[in-house]
């Protein structure tokens, strides 16, 4: 006999035998039997069917790409947060897909013109505020080739070579170091400036937008930072502290005593951000 058509008429007997004396009640009565036959019978429950689904994802590095022209692209904005120097690199890495992106959308040259511009100025202050300090007292060797700040030695070739490779630059690290210091300022920058007095190079610097430069001395290299109107040598020190150091570059030492300068626009070469944008390796010497 089925189990459910016998409970129906049970209930029915048992309610007909109480007269009718809650009618509401049986109703209800009646009401859950009924639902409760049209329900299918449970289905055996597999391990499977216990553990959440997750349809398959792709994410992007970064937000899609989106036409400029029309609509201006924002300064870029820091995070000051970081929670270490690699999570540093990896923010670089993602800034950098986004600008290639929006470059390689723009339809027009005044748009690619403007997230080159942007690159450079996103460049100088990630190199300049986060990069360099995170260097800082680094020991100076000049055998050092240490990839990790404030870890081993670090040469200043080296010094130059690995804070770029980290803010994305493709290039080879131990190549661009071993090489002469006026040979690596020819290699990255462009409009290349001779001095051979360093009231001579502060003057020129002192005219020309805020940039970043790399300078190669007779025996040394490191980089001239101009930013609003102050001028610094950023370097990985031989002369005591042997260190890793930003200083006045009219102060320093180092830079007072070289006879020749070789002086070469970075982030104002418009060659070298394409290439970073690109993701293109950058010549060895």
């Amino acid at each position: 006999m089925n189990y459910k058509l016998w409970n129906l008429g049970a209930s029915l007997l048992f309610y007909i035998k109480e007269k009718m004396r809650h009618p509401f009640t049986l109703f209800l009565a009646l009401t859950s039997i009924i639902v409760s036959c049209q329900q299918p019978a449970s289905a055996p429950v597999s391990e499977n069917d216990l553990k959440p689904t997750f349809e398959r994802t792709t994410f992007s590095e970064s937000p899609q790409p989106r036409e400029v022209d029309s609509v201006p692209l924002p300064l870029v904005q820091h995070s000051f947060f970081l929670k270490s120097y690699d999570s540093l690199k990896m923010d670089i890495r993602r800034r950098r897909i986004e600008f290639a992106q929006r470059y390689t959308v723009a339809k027009s040259d005044s748009a690619r013109t403007a997230i080159v511009h942007l690159s450079s100025t996103f460049l100088l202050e990630t190199l300049s505020d986060h990069v360099f300090p995170a260097w800082f007292g680094t020991s100076w060797a000049y055998e050092g080739i240490s990839n990790v700040p404030g870890e081993g030695e670090i040469a200043c070739g080296y010094f130059v070579s690995t804070t770029l490779r980290h803010a994305d630059f493709k290039l080879n690290r131990y190549k661009l170091a071993q090489a002469y210091s006026h040979r690596i300022a020819e290699v990255l920058g462009d409009r290349l400036q001779r001095f051979t007095a360093l009231e001579k190079l502060l003057s020129y610097v002192s005219k020309q937008p805020d940039d970043l430069y790399v300078v190669g001395l007779d025996n040394h290299v490191g980089f001239i930072e101009k930013r609003a109107g102050n001028i610094f040598f950023t370097h990985s020190s031989y002369w005591n502290p042997a260190k890793v150091i930003r200083e006045e570059a009219a102060g320093s030492s180092i830079l007072y005593h070289s006879q020749v300068y070789i002086l070469s626009h970075i982030l104002t070469n418009e060659k070298l951000i394409q290439q970073w944008l690109k993701g293109e390796q950058i010549e060895n010497p």
